[in-house]
């Protein structure tokens, strides 16, 4: 292959993987495809996102996009499953989850890829070993600058925890976010969460994580105590979302908050922050806006009948603004 030559190019590379992808996408024809085939495919579509050619990586991202439906199928694939019948594939995603970019770059070119997989997995009957090498290497990507990392890993990790330990998991992560959020403890040794480069990044991928875990508690069979245990877990986040300075932190937190009613705080919480000058100051602030609007949605839907004319004459008094 000419490496100079130009993109509009269709090269040898791209037709053979849009070939690959009629053939994986037809369903008649998929059926023949072995285990041996299939691999192979999945490595291809994967490395090729890395290609310096943008004609080899869009032809590799439309046989991603019919990859995924056939390894994971309607319902999804449990890892156990997957890794039984594609055992290559298990080593192959760890060596993408430790890749490390090149300079200048802030992500590797199958990283992405690997993560859009693996979060479509489902926990399975297991090795112990397997879920603790995904589950420190994902946990590692918690604290990745990209969110777009930090939430596939959040999502992905839920596949190598086990569902019994889904209460205990989001009660570690709550207490590690708690600890990050706290500058002044940064000797404080976490349960599970690492600091990376940025504390902010690494706190908002525990709470991207600990979103996840808390959704899929509502899909486990919890008692009473347990969700008194959760929710107590959970309300020392409190102090966060009130003080800490950025607005995804608080965002973040809230959405917890949105799963667990009444939480959110009072009318008088945030009444600061319906002021127009006050709205106006921060309206550039990342995140705010967001925040506003969820806080007011949350806060509004939990106050008493009687509160709520008041309340509607002054949440509403500026017919523009940031919200």
């Amino acid at each position: 292959m000419n490496i100079g030559q130009d993109d509009v190019c269709d090269l040898p590379q791209s037709v053979a993987m849009h070939l690959l992808k009629s053939l994986v996408h037809d369903a008649s024809l998929s059926v023949g495809l072995q285990p041996d085939l299939m691999e192979p495919i999945v490595r291809l579509s994967v490395d090729s996102f890395a290609h310096p050619h943008w004609s080899v990586r869009n032809a590799a991202l439309q046989l991603h996009g019919s990859v995924i439906p056939r390894l994971v199928g309607v319902s999804n694939k449990t890892t156990t499953e997957l890794f039984h019948k594609l055992p290559g594939l298990e080593s192959f995603f760890i060596e993408k989850l430790s890749e490390q970019p090149e300079e200048r770059q802030l992500v590797t070119g199958g990283l992405i890829p690997s993560l859009s997989i693996l979060s479509r997995l489902s926990p399975g009957p297991g090795k112990e070993s397997l879920n603790s090498l995904f589950s420190s290497q994902l946990i590692a990507l918690l604290g990745h600058p990209v969110v777009q990392v930090r939430q596939l890993a959040s999502q992905s990790l839920l596949a190598f925890v086990p569902l019994f330990k889904t209460k205990w998991t989001t009660m570690q992560l709550c207490e590690d976010a708690t600890i990050l959020a706290c500058q002044k403890t940064s000797d404080t040794p976490l349960n599970m969460c690492v600091r990376g480069s940025s504390i902010t990044n690494s706190l908002h991928g525990c709470l991207l994580a600990i979103f996840e875990f808390l959704s899929r508690c509502r899909d486990v069979a919890l008692s009473v105590e347990d969700w008194e245990m959760i929710r107590k877990s959970v309300s020392t986040l409190i102090p966060v979302e009130k003080e800490h300075p950025s607005y995804y932190i608080k965002l973040a937190v809230l959405k917890l908050f949105q799963i667990l009613p009444s939480m959110a705080g009072d009318m008088e919480s945030f009444w600061l922050y319906r002021e127009e000058a006050v709205r106006k100051l921060y309206h550039h602030q990342p995140g705010f806006g967001d925040w506003l609007r969820l806080k007011t949605e949350l806060v509004v839907n939990h106050i008493s009948l009687n509160c709520m004319l008041p309340a509607i004459e002054k949440l509403l008094p500026y017919p523009n603004g940031t919200d």
